[in-house]
């Protein structure tokens, strides 16, 4: 068998740790390819999670005991995702940096709980080279997503967003087509004219109704979330953490949101300590940017 590095997993710890001794009972368990095998072999060894480095190979392999529920997978795998891309530092003080794929090796049916609904439905990720349909104008990918998740019984924000934005560009082309082939033909200095007219009144409309309050600025400050729901994604090989849920203001004022959290947006330290290991009902404390409309963390407490 080829010279392979073991990184085991505590749940209880929430921590991957080197192991540099003792590895031949491992070694027995990674021979076989069934695995219900891997998962009942690391459940005997009392190993809650295992990633594996094939550096001849290539390549990372992660794998769970048969006893480990969906969320000690889940923290697994967002940890396992930042050691495969920041690498992890050795007892012996040597940076250990294999930027190979991953492959998790257990039950696929399982592993596919914790994939993004992104990685699970649109396979080429970076969104390149997608074709569109024909009926809606959209990436097939994102169409056959929005058929899959509505039958899994599941939303999806992200597509229904985009399919209603495309659906309203779409009303708004044929307007514009109806209102051209009606036969209202107007002369060019009447149209505008028209149009210069109906712009003013728009703007004398606005002074009018102006508030003498200063205008809403974007969210800043500082915010509360309970956290309801949780996805991730990948986004340029960062992992993107969006959390839904109640957003509480200083004043106590609540509204049901989401906020989301990117790896660049938010300190290292509190990425790796903090961030990753967000569960459902944890509260934390929040100082938000908004960007295209959604709710941006930029520092996170707890």
């Amino acid at each position: 068998m080829a010279e392979l590095e073991f990184f085991v997993y505590d749940h209880e710890e929430r921590e991957f740790s080197y192991l540099d001794k003792e590895r031949d009972q491992l070694e027995e368990v990674m021979k076989t390819d069934n695995p219900e095998e891997i998962a009942d072999g690391l459940e005997q060894e009392s190993i809650d999670g295992m990633l594996v480095l094939d550096e001849s190979g290539g390549r990372w392999f992660l794998a769970f005991s048969s006893s480990l529920g969906i969320v000690g997978q889940r923290t697994a795998r967002r940890q396992a995702d930042t050691i495969v891309r920041s690498g992890y530092t050795l007892p012996d003080g040597y940076w250990l940096k294999a930027n190979f794929p991953m492959e998790e090796l257990n039950d696929p049916n399982i592993g596919d709980l914790w994939k993004t609904v992104q990685q699970k439905y649109v396979k080429d990720a970076s969104l390149t080279g997608l074709e569109l349909d024909e009926e809606l104008g959209i990436p097939k990918q994102l169409a056959e997503r929005a058929k899959e998740m509505k039958a899994s019984g599941h939303s999806d924000d992200l597509t229904e967003a985009r399919l209603e934005k495309q659906e309203a560009e779409e009303r708004r082309k044929a307007a514009e087509k109806s209102e051209s082939g009606s036969g209202k033909k107007k002369s060019k200095k009447k149209a505008k004219k028209a149009k210069k007219a109906k712009k003013a009144k728009k703007a004398k409309k606005a002074k009018k109704e102006e508030p003498k309050d200063e205008p809403e600025e974007e969210k800043a400050g500082t915010y509360f979330l309970e956290i309801n729901e949780l996805a991730e994604y990948l986004d340029n090989n960062s992992t993107v953490i969006v959390g839904k849920g109640t957003i509480t203001d200083e004043k106590g004022g609540e509204e049901a949101g989401s906020v989301v959290f990117h790896q660049k947006d938010i300190a290292k330290k509190v990425w790796n300590n903090l961030v990753i290991f967000l569960e459902e009902e944890d509260v934390v404390e929040l100082s938000v940017e908004t960007r295209d409309d959604e709710l941006y963390a930029l520092t996170v407490k707890k």
